[in-house]
């Protein structure tokens, strides 16, 4: 009987998968014509960084990779710790909107929501010397 449900319920998703249009079926990636043109910002940021639904922008990527390779080389299970070495060796040669660009990133991109402080407190604890002392 227990088989019988499971064997159901892969069935089950597994047609709703199909069902799903393709835009809807991998939500989590965007085609990065969706986040709009690639804008360069007075302060030498690029832009936007992040979709109107909140997901990364795939083509400031490179862009960011070059102002702050370390912290845009951090992979999803980083330490805070981690983080932080990256974000202040970055630092060294890299302005406030640029290391909280790439932060914004990389929180967006593996969903750091729940693990590390908010791009917002990043930027704020830059500004005040409390990250990098």
């Amino acid at each position: 009987m227990r088989v019988t449900a499971v064997v159901m319920a892969v069935l089950v998703l597994g047609l709703v998968a199909v069902a799903l249009p393709s835009n809807q079926a991998s939500a989590f990636t965007r085609p990065a014509e969706k986040c709009g043109p690639v804008e360069i910002h007075q302060d030498g940021t690029v832009g936007p960084v992040l979709c109107d639904d909140g997901q990364p922008n795939t083509l400031v990527r490179k862009d960011l990779a070059s102002s702050a390779p370390r912290v845009m080389g951090l992979g999803a299970n980083a330490s805070w710790s981690e983080v932080t070495a990256a974000a202040c060796a970055d630092y060294a040669h890299a302005t406030i909107p640029l290391m909280s660009d790439a932060y914004s990133y990389q929180f967006a991109r593996y969903r750091w929501r729940w693990h590390f402080i908010s791009p917002r407190t990043f930027a704020l604890r830059l500004m005040d010397s409390r990250l990098c002392g």
